[in-house]
């Protein structure tokens, strides 16, 4: 057979009520643990988010600096084809 323990349940309201409280005090210290872990991942989230507008930011001007570029290209390029239009009339 196998070996059974019997848990013996407080008699005296007094030890129940203790018992409780060290159940409640028990769920208040991890749900504190809790919150303090999900802080920490906020404030990590935070700062994801914050390299992501940076980054995001600095593709914005590297995309603007290639339009400028792309402008300035096809300019040249057009200067080009009437000058060659010019040498050919």
């Amino acid at each position: 057979m196998s070996d059974a323990t019997i848990l013996s349940f407080p008699k005296i309201p007094q030890d129940r009520l203790r018992i409780a409280l060290r159940k409640l005090e028990a769920a208040l210290a991890e749900q504190a643990e809790a919150v303090a872990a999900l802080r920490g991942e906020i404030g990590a989230l935070k700062e994801a988010t914050q390299g992501l507008q940076k980054g995001f930011a600095e593709y914005q001007e590297s995309l603007a600096d290639c339009a400028v570029a792309v402008h300035g290209a096809r300019e040249a390029q057009e200067k080009i084809v009437r000058t060659l239009e010019g040498a050919a009339a």
